[in-house]
């Protein structure tokens, strides 16, 4: 049934699909995922500035250069992100506004390292922790995000960087939740490499959740990251998430 679903989905028959009146999320469910949605846009929103602003600030020999760099952190201000990249101390080092339009500011460098907010500090630290702890297997490398639960604890995201146009590699994303300078928890969201296919002509992507009952955060952050709706099939039902916003579209049947 959730082939023929997601056939349907993909004819661009959503409305037929809605029209079957699958049973609605649960008063929980519906703050779940209203939770995954808030903290998936956050989650696309600094991953977009942190690469833009990596952007301009490689344009910079001096900048390159710098052995001093051993990480960066992302603060709002007002609609802008201010991403600050820092010493071990931390220390602020170099900083490149982007706007809430994803277009970055010009590098600036500041001659003596310049003091953190608190917050950037307490992110500086959760990074430090965390980072370290999952060596990269499905990628060369981690794109790394970090968001603020608590004034005492972080969640840090390690998400697949790849090269390859037209691939959304989810799998091996990873959650490291920090607490008060120890790691508290630990989150895998796949069990394998998975990529989904983006090719031209991709209507949507598919791809079946192995550890979470509802979509997630990181669900939300590759669906906007790849400007393709997806869909998340979990033991709750199948699920199509669009600009960053999820729907129940059937529950299991009976004995499935």
């Amino acid at each position: 049934m959730y082939r023929f679903l997601l056939a349907l989905a993909l004819a661009g028959a959503c409305a037929s699909a809605h029209a079957q009146d699958p049973a609605a999320p649960t008063e929980q469910e519906s703050e779940a995922l209203a939770t995954a949605a808030s903290r998936g846009v956050a989650l696309w929103r600094l991953e977009r500035a942190a690469t833009t602003a990596d952007v301009v600030a490689r344009d910079e020999r001096k900048f390159r250069k710098d052995e001093r760099v051993v990480g960066f952190v992302t603060r709002e201000d007002g609609d802008a992100i201010v991403v600050t990249w820092v010493d071990a101390t931390p220390a602020a080092l170099y900083r490149v506004r982007v706007g809430v339009d994803g277009v970055a500011g010009e590098l600036e460098t500041l001659e003596t390292p310049a003091a953190l907010t608190p917050g950037e500090t307490a992110e500086a630290k959760a990074r430090a922790i965390a980072i370290p702890l999952v060596p990269p297997t499905c990628t060369d490398s981690y794109r790394t995000v970090a968001l603020p639960v608590s004034d005492a604890r972080w969640s840090v995201y390690l998400l697949p960087a790849t090269a390859k146009a037209q691939s959304v590699p989810i799998g091996g994303s990873y959650r490291i939740d920090v607490a008060d300078g120890k790691v508290a928890s630990q989150h895998a969201y796949t069990k394998t490499c998975v990529a989904l296919d983006t090719k031209p002509g991709t209507v949507a992507t598919m791809v079946t959740s192995d550890f979470d009952a509802m979509p997630t955060d990181v669900h939300v952050f590759w669906q906007l990251w790849s400007r393709t709706p997806m869909y998340v099939s979990t033991q709750r039902g199948l699920w199509a998430i669009q600009e960053g916003h999820a729907t129940l579209l059937e529950r299991p049947k009976t004995g499935q």
